[in-house]
């Protein structure tokens, strides 16, 4: 299964946070790139590592507090991903009121994005609001735009 996992820190973070989840990646032989770019925005990350990472048609974001305990579940993960699903743990945003709270998105907390199927949505830099964070905007596209799409949720 060809897939790429990277996971964003800034430099705020412990140390013992990021070498945690490199062991935990290690422990079950799973290759994850850890990036440490101090102030850059998700989305604009995000859009960087979908634009430069070009011999993996699926990628895995993963929050640097976020571990794998099954490998097989995310294997089952990445081949949804691969029906053209948009895969990610379940999330709203509740500090901006009830009404958004009231909308869930595929978080970037984890989330299996299918680079063949989502290309035209990747610009995702230009969507991120006040009111929404840059996966609901994901979220949302895949709704409209890709139609014979499906989102999973991870609950």
């Amino acid at each position: 299964m060809n897939v790429k996992i990277f996971s964003l820190h800034w430099q705020n973070i412990n140390d013992r946070i990021v070498w945690g989840q490199r062991k935990v990646f290690n422990k079950f032989n799973i290759p994850i790139t850890q990036h440490c770019i101090d102030g850059l925005d998700h989305a604009d990350w995000m859009q960087w590592v979908t634009d430069t990472t070009t011999n993996s048609p699926i990628i895995l974001f993963v929050d640097v507090d976020c571990i794998i305990t099954d490998p097989n579940k995310v294997s089952d993960w990445v081949r949804k991903s691969l029906d053209g699903a948009l895969v990610g743990n379940i999330q709203s945003t509740n500090h901006l009121g009830a009404e958004v709270a009231k909308k869930t998105f595929a978080a970037p907390s984890f989330m299996v994005l299918n680079k063949n199927v989502y290309e035209g949505l990747l610009f995702l830099h230009s969507f991120s609001s006040l009111h929404h964070c840059i996966s609901h905007f994901v979220t949302i596209f895949s709704k409209v735009i890709k139609r014979q799409s499906s989102i999973k949720f991870m609950i």
